[in-house]
């Protein structure tokens, strides 16, 4: 079953890039739909081609896998894996840098990869130690759970978004910051406007917000806002974001009261673009049970497959790129036993940018 995969270990070639084909008993598309006789073609950390025949050069090797093969999991926003994310040095920190915190050494990289973690946002906070506000918190980045120094986590991307915010709530500045949307909004004029001119980012800002008043803010102030961090309690001011894409802390067990159950399922229905991150849990399944949960009270296993695939690459900024097999996506790949959205699907394998860095296996060996 492994070994097929195992092979993949091997060196790319001197001088130019290894090219092979994988066939899976099925694999899964972008809506989340089981795919049976389809293959796809790597070249590189690339794929190059997917369907039921995929062109490829003469002697291209070809593995069969005994699995379901499916894009890695993308962890929509995060704290965990980095040091000091909570900047909380000024009320505007544009230049400050997610990638600059990352902790190689953090025992989350390898519970991410147990879990098919293959993606992490690593996104500056909002709040800082002592609840400090941040307009502009500073730069997101995309960080691979593998592949690094001793097959640790990488950089993927070092500058993704540039993260703002606009919070109802009170939380004063150390440097006199503002403590209100109203102070936020003097402070937008005044202050962030210049800051953000000098900043150059591929895409739009990533915003935290609270309530509705601070989602009207923003829009106010920086129209091209088009991916949002919902904080404090959705149910309450989430329809103003209906049929936008939002990215939700993953419920953890203490979370899940019959309200946030109800919101959820209205969230659905009002028409959300919803993602998953694990910002306030340090339990690598939250990912996946989120979206088991999410499936469960929508009936829609294809909207809940994307919050923590398709809809979470959106909020890197990262469309097409991750969280999807199909041609330009990265390779970033896990086999399981079965549609990892079914509770007894077993993680077998793990490859990241064309290269196997977890085997199930090996693991319950060493």
């Amino acid at each position: 079953m492994i070994l097929s995969l195992l092979i993949l270990l091997l060196p790319q070639v001197a001088g130019g890039e290894e090219s092979f084909i994988l066939r899976p008993d099925a694999l899964l598309a972008a809506d989340g739909s089981l795919l049976v006789g389809h293959g796809l073609l790597v070249q590189g950390d690339r794929i190059v081609a997917v369907g039921e025949t995929v062109p490829a050069p003469p002697g291209t090797p070809e593995h069969r896998l005994v699995g379901v093969l499916a894009p890695g999991f993308v962890d929509a926003f995060s704290s965990r894996g980095a040091r000091g994310l909570d900047e909380a040095s000024s009320f505007i920190s544009p230049n400050f840098r997610a990638a600059d915190a990352l902790n190689e050494a953090a025992k989350i990289w390898q519970h991410r990869l147990e879990q098919g973690i293959t993606s992490v946002h690593l996104v500056p906070s909002a709040r800082g130690a002592g609840d400090p506000h941040n307009l502009v918190a500073g730069l997101s980045a995309v960080v691979s759970s593998a592949g690094g120094r001793d097959n640790g986590p990488t950089l993927f991307m070092d500058r993704a978004r540039l993260t703002v915010s606009a919070l109802e709530g009170p939380a004063p500045s150390r440097e006199g910051g503002p403590g209100t949307l109203a102070g936020d909004l003097r402070a937008w004029n005044e202050t962030v406007r210049p800051a953000l001119a000098e900043v150059l980012i591929p895409y739009p800002p990533l915003a935290w917000v609270d309530t509705v008043g601070a989602v009207r803010a923003l829009r106010a102030h920086l129209s091209e806002a088009r991916a949002w961090i919902a904080l404090g309690d959705v149910g309450s001011w989430g329809g103003v974001l209906s049929d936008e894409l939002v990215a939700f802390s993953a419920p953890s067990a203490g979370s899940l009261s019959p309200r946030t159950l109800a919101t959820f399922g209205r969230l659905h229905q009002a028409g959300f673009a919803l993602a998953f991150g694990s910002h306030e849990t340090s339990n690598a399944r939250s990912l996946r049970e989120s979206a088991q949960l999410y499936s469960r009270l929508t009936g829609d296993p294809n909207a809940a497959w994307a919050t923590i695939t398709t809809n979470a690459a959106a909020v890197c900024g990262l469309s097409g790129k991750l969280g999807v097999l199909a041609a330009e996506a990265r390779a970033d790949m896990v086999l399981w036993s079965s549609h990892p959205l079914d509770s007894s699907a077993k993680l077998l394998a793990v490859m990241i940018g064309g290269r196997t860095v977890f085997t199930a296996d090996s693991h319950q060996d060493s």
